[in-house]
């Protein structure tokens, strides 16, 4: 299995501050392959936890692809969903 993360980016609205959004994301990359141990780290805040929702289909990007074995994650259906989750 393979998955493929393109210039995937996250902003999340912040109302209270002088700044009207807070880019969580920038646009990054990141490939994994079947087998491949990878560590991501980096400060509390600096999105890390926002990257691995969006890898993982439960966080939507505003920009960018996530791919998995070429089909992009977030425009499969229902169906290929489940198929893909009884192969793991």
């Amino acid at each position: 299995m393979l998955l493929e993360v393109h210039g995937v980016s996250k902003k999340y609205c912040r109302p209270t501050s002088s700044a009207s959004h807070f880019e969580a994301v920038k646009p990054c990359d990141l490939i994994l392959r079947d087998g491949q141990i990878t560590e991501i780290i980096g400060r509390s805040g600096s999105g890390k936890s926002s990257l691995l929702y969006m890898a993982a289909g439960l966080l939507t990007p505003d920009s960018g692809k996530v791919l998995l074995d070429g089909k992009d994650l977030y425009k499969m259906s229902r169906s290929e969903e489940r198929r893909v989750g009884k192969e793991c």
